[in-house]
């Protein structure tokens, strides 16, 4: 566009000679210029709005009630939908000046909708509902966006897809383990016991989860089941089938 009307004033060899073709030149020339001037003086209105919402879209991600007293205690995120961003907690939980939990552990990604059963005092299972615990349904990205999207960009920087699991695979922290129980057929995970040290009822042990509404979310306080008893929770597209 730039050229074109660059162009024109300059009076370049390849603008019109005739009065009857440099009318309808200069009218396009008019309306581009008018239709720029106004998308961008309307588009610069809105871009601290734009960008606001961006950050706090992105930042709800990792924000938790922060009235909830976090110090000297073990935070555990059910379901978060950008684990990569619970790295950077201790620094921003800084600048937002709260309390910084004693550790972290998020126990598997939003993405998709899990069925979480409570086997022993101690012990968690966590099934996705659909296809792998790691994966996203990406089958709906042209028609119902989702922040999940963007998310789902950072989940191959803990493990490359190619490095499939086994059953069996078990992963030991000092307070937790995490063991893989079944499979998919590219190796992902698609239900993983999680055995803590202390009771799931422990004080010590403050529980959230998210919850996707309308391609966002937020987190709230996960209620842990009774032994033997199983909850749910939503997909990026809040149905429990994702």
């Amino acid at each position: 566009m730039a050229q074109f009307i660059g162009g024109l004033f300059a009076k370049q060899d390849w603008t019109p000679k005739l009065r009857f073709w440099r009318v309808p030149i200069w009218m396009i020339c008019v309306t581009l210029i008018l239709t720029h001037v106004g998308v961008a003086t309307a588009l610069r209105a809105r871009a601290p709005g734009t960008v606001s919402f961006f950050f706090k879209a992105f930042y709800s991600t990792i924000k938790v009630d922060p009235s909830e007293d976090l110090a000297d205690k073990t935070l555990v995120v059910v379901n978060a939908p950008n684990p990569f961003l619970f790295m950077g907690l201790p620094a921003l939980k800084a600048y937002w000046e709260e309390p910084l939990p004693d550790r972290t552990r998020v126990l598997a990604p939003g993405f998709r909708s899990l069925k979480i059963t409570r086997t022993g005092d101690k012990t968690l299972l966590l099934e996705s509902q659909a296809g792998s615990i790691l994966s996203l349904d990406t089958s709906r990205k042209d028609f119902k966006p989702s922040l999940a999207y963007f998310c789902n960009h950072f989940n191959s920087l803990f493990r490359p897809a190619d490095m499939p699991f086994r059953v069996g695979h078990e992963a030991e922290l000092r307070d937790m383990s995490a063991e893989v129980v079944a499979i998919d057929g590219d190796g992902q995970p698609t239900k993983v016991l999680f055995d803590f040290a202390v009771s799931l009822d422990d004080p010590s042990l403050v529980w959230f989860k998210w919850t996707w509404k309308n391609g966002l979310g937020s987190y709230s306080k996960f209620e842990i089941p009774a032994i033997g008893e199983e909850v749910q929770t939503n997909g990026p597209f809040g149905d429990t089938g994702d």
